[in-house]
């Protein structure tokens, strides 16, 4: 996703990707031993949360002939404990209940990226896990959080030709009391040429040498180390490289918003830094929100048969909970001296584990009050409130800005339609920018008080939806709010065909909708202005209406 939470782009890097979905209580009113869950809304929901992280830590070879068959591996962590209001618990015996039915599926799709929105062409390959299918064991969670592991095979077809691949994986499950959670997120695969004399061997391979799924404490650095190859016998090859980081833990899905919210320490885009070749473990952390950009470094020459290391660093925010994920993916690509291209890449994911050790670094960043216990289980088991919801106990901040109002108007939008947003906080200190799913709010007045207010258009996705208002004020400190909203979904054409009477027959789905649409008709769509109403019933064919009709296009508009 990107940003703003509005869409998901297309990205051209990296292997490895986490998937998140979550149900949370309010924070002040979570269930004792949640995990770290950083809440916001609906205090009689249960917090349940999983975490989807999956990476390619290699390149996959294409063989001359026959199909190229590899495997991804996946850590699925889940947690659903409970409170006084969410009646019984999710284990009885304190070990971890299985979850079913619950499901992974992998589909992958050629590159290059296609603009949002675009629809997708079918997919190179895919592969389901199940257990239904008994394909998979049932995953388990507990009230602190269970990891499963999985590995999903998957086979590209004979014949598909080397470049990026767009792999991307959605998981469900079913939750006691019939909450079902589901997610889709999206990673790059490579698919390489073998090296000349030698099936089987990529001719520049980039492997992950270290875990391709990493856990850490809060505010702790993973170094991924990767190792480059010139199997080419004869040709020395020149590279760049290029590294990012994406913090994916930002939004859940559909139904799943209505419920509640976040685990990370910006509900949209707190991306985890990242540093090439780190000469300390502790990354700077930039002031939240942050977007990482893309970075690049040089590779010297790398003669046949030789090999070079590169080591990424990335680093968690200290105010991210369990189930806070972000991937850093590493890309490189250049030329073989023949003039050939060159390009592989790879992957690992970091996922934020309140459970591990905390090292000096990451214990200077979240354990603000220095009880020896990080910020967010401190605030998710209610010794330390958060008024503002920024995922810092409130004892370590001089003022608080508490958000006190917020709207969303319409309440039932239309996919992609414009939405008009205000916030409210109490201003102990005045805030200095206010978003509302990353775009820029403007201040104005009301009865005197601070109100900020802008237009954002609505998610593309039907059904329960979120706002997410961040302040930040003249001192840095930032605040969260909420707004919900529904979105209804667009109206399409189901069929159009010709009845056995010559009529034109266009089948629509625009009642769905509970807004009123009329199919339009236009012989030329250069012609912006030669839409027509068509009234309600059966058309004559083309053929039937009269001679040179020709081509005839439809829309449905309101």
């Amino acid at each position: 996703m990107n940003q703003s939470g509005i869409s998901t782009p297309w990205r051209a890097l990296g292997i490895g990707f986490c998937l998140v979905a979550m149900v949370c209580a309010q924070s002040t009113l979570a269930g004792e031993g949640s995990a770290g869950l950083i809440c916001v809304v609906n205090p009689l929901a249960c917090a349940k949360s999983m975490v989807l992280a999956e990476a390619a830590p290699m390149v996959v070879v294409s063989p001359p002939s026959g199909p190229a068959t590899f495997s991804v591996p996946m850590t699925w962590f889940i947690t659903c404990p409970t409170d006084n209001n969410c009646g019984a618990p999710c284990s009885n015996s304190g070990v971890g209940l299985p979850l079913t039915p619950a499901s992974i599926t992998v589909e992958i799709y050629p590159e290059p990226p296609r603009p949002p929105g675009a629809s997708l062409p079918p997919p190179a390959a895919s592969a389901t896990i199940s257990t239904a299918a008994g394909t998979m064991a049932p995953p388990t969670c507990s009230s602190f959080g269970a990891f499963n592991t999985y590995t999903v095979p998957l086979t590209l077809p004979a014949g598909t030709p080397p470049g990026l691949y767009r792999v991307v994986g959605t998981a469900t499950v079913t939750f006691p009391g019939g909450i079902v959670l589901s997610q889709s997120g999206d990673t790059v695969v490579c698919l390489v040429e073998p090296a000349p004399g030698r099936p089987g061997v990529p001719r520049l391979n980039l492997e992950l040498l270290s875990s391709s799924i990493a856990r850490k404490a809060p505010g702790e650095t993973a170094l991924a180390v990767y190792r480059i190859t010139n199997n080419d016998p004869s040709n020395s090859v020149t590279l760049a490289a290029f590294g990012t980081s994406h913090q994916v833990a930002v939004r859940p899905q559909g139904g799943n918003e209505a419920q509640g919210v976040f685990t990370i320490s910006n509900p949209f885009g707190a991306d985890f830094p990242i540093q090439f070749n780190p000469t300390t473990n502790c990354i700077l952390l930039p002031t939240r929100p942050y977007t990482q950009q893309e970075l690049s470094n040089s590779v010297p020459n790398i003669p046949p048969g030789h090999t070079n290391l590169i080591t990424v660093g990335i680093r968690s925010y200290g105010q991210c909970a369990n189930g806070s994920c972000s991937e850093s993916t590493l890309r490189i690509q250049g030329t073989f001296a023949d003039g050939s291209p060159a390009l592989a890449a790879a992957g690992m994911a970091l996922i934020v584990d309140t459970s591990m050790a905390s090292s000096s670094c990451a214990r200077s960043v979240n354990d603000c009050n220095f009880n020896g216990i990080p910020d967010v289980l401190d605030i998710s088991s209610r010794r330390s409130g958060d008024q503002n919801f920024n995922a810092i106990p409130d004892e370590c901040e001089v003022a608080i800005s508490v958000p006190i109002f917020s709207s969303v108007s319409p309440t039932n939008a239309l996919a992609g339609a414009p939405l008009q947003v205000q916030v409210a906080f109490n201003e102990t200190a005045p805030m200095a920018n206010v978003w509302a799913n990353g775009i820029s709010l403007t201040r104005t007045q009301f009865f005197g008080a601070p109100l900020w207010v802008g237009t954002i258009p609505a998610d593309t996705r039907p059904g329960p939806q979120t706002v997410y208002f961040l302040g930040q004020d003249a001192r840095s400190a930032l605040s969260f709010y909420l707004g919900l909203y529904q979105v209804r979904p667009l109206p399409r054409m189901t069929r159009i065909y010709i009845d056995r009477s010559g009529s034109v027959i266009l089948e629509h789905n625009a009642a769905q909708t509970s807004r009123s649409f009329f199919v339009q008709e236009n012989p030329d769509l250069s012609c912006s202005s030669c839409w027509t109403n068509r009234p309600s019933g059966p058309h004559p064919s083309p053929h039937d209406a009269g001679p040179a009709v020709g081509t005839r296009f439809f829309r449905l508009h309101d």
